[in-house]
């Protein structure tokens, strides 16, 4: 990491706010450090649950995009049992296999649709997690006032062209109180969208742009990008002109495998998906219909059978039918390529 870079990321954590709770913030790291260890040694068991917890609250969304990998399972007419209510979410909380100390992403779906957002929220800052929430932002100027006094540590921010112009404003008044992440799916139709992606992020005062390459889900014309001289060239470009504006993350573009590739994806160590039944899948990128078991034990969550044989097939450098064609496998995620 360069010192432009270094200088970005200090920025963006006085923002989010660690200097205000150091206990919080010196616990949070630890486990940080301690699973990044159990990462290392590749343990097919883990001995403490991974720092990073997702929360599907809702399988609802106001969008319906083509490309999205749960495109066939949101807005079921038995979406309500996929709610996340503030009771609910105490008692995923009171498991233990679930952090006391990390992140914790409030997914969809929309999250914003679920009635109880601002509660589970308030109780999450209460007990002193790094929040963060993926939106579209369609529902960010009807809860600006809300969002203004909810402390949320971080808003990662769906850019879709259709609705800029719809969020623009309230995008902008919010990032004054919220640092911003626009996240970006790039494909071979939305190539030529990146730039103008990148002038909203400035615009808007983002504090990070991630851009992050397309999982193909069968169901559109959507195509991955498969690396070439060419994206190499544009990545290059667009990192001297916008690097200076905001923290720049790519996925790494596709590649077909290599014998004897390593597989480098670590979500099956780093990260626990959790639904409003307390189910718990291996990747975001499954689908809904995946998630089961449960948070309460760890011999049914995180160290399942499931989950043990998953990481011993990364380990023996075996890609799972599920994650199949995911460009993750090979490549760094954005997330912990800086």
């Amino acid at each position: 990491m360069n010192l432009k870079n270094l200088w970005k990321y200090f920025h963006l954590s006085i923002r989010v706010g660690i200097y205000k709770t150091p206990f919080t913030s010196f616990m949070i790291f630890l486990y940080f450090i301690i699973n990044r260890i159990q990462i290392k040694l590749r343990m097919v068991k883990l001995i403490l649950p991974p720092p990073n917890l997702v929360i599907s609250l809702t399988s609802r969304c106001n969008k319906t995009c083509s490309f999205c990998h749960y495109i066939n399972e949101l807005n079921s007419p038995n979406h309500e049992a996929d709610e996340l209510t503030l009771e609910g979410f105490k008692t995923l909380l009171r498991s233990k296999s679930v952090p006391k100390y990390g992140r914790v992403c409030l997914y969809g779906g929309e999250p914003l649709l679920n009635k109880d957002f601002f509660s589970i929220l308030k109780l999450a800052n209460n007990k002193k997690y790094l929040t963060t929430i993926v939106t579209n932002g369609l529902l960010v100027g009807k809860y600006l006032e809300e969002l203004k006094n909810s402390k949320l540590n971080l808003m990662t921010l769906s850019y879709y062209k259709e609705d800029i112009e719809k969020i623009r404003e309230s995008i902008k008044k919010i990032s004054s109180y919220i640092p911003i992440n626009v996240s970006y799916v790039v494909s071979n139709n939305r190539l030529d969208e990146i730039e103008n992606m990148l002038e909203f992020s400035k615009d808007i005062n983002a504090e990070m742009v991630t851009i992050e390459n397309l999982r193909e889900n069968g169901v559109t014309n959507e195509k991955t990008l498969f690396e070439s001289k060419e994206l190499r060239a544009i990545q290059k470009s667009l990192n001297t002109q916008y690097s200076d504006h905001f923290i720049l993350r790519w996925s790494g573009f596709n590649t077909a495998p290599k014998e004897n590739e390593k597989i480098r994806c670590i979500d099956f160590w780093d990260t626990i998906f959790l639904n409003a039944k307390g189910e718990v899948s291996p990747c975001c990128q499954y689908p809904l219909s995946s998630y089961k078991g449960s948070i309460e034990s760890s011999c049914s969550s995180i160290n399942s059978k499931e989950m043990i044989s998953l990481r011993k097939s990364f380990i023996n450098n075996i890609a799972p039918d599920a994650c199949k064609g995911c460009h993750y496998l090979y490549k760094s995620d954005p997330l912990y390529k800086s």
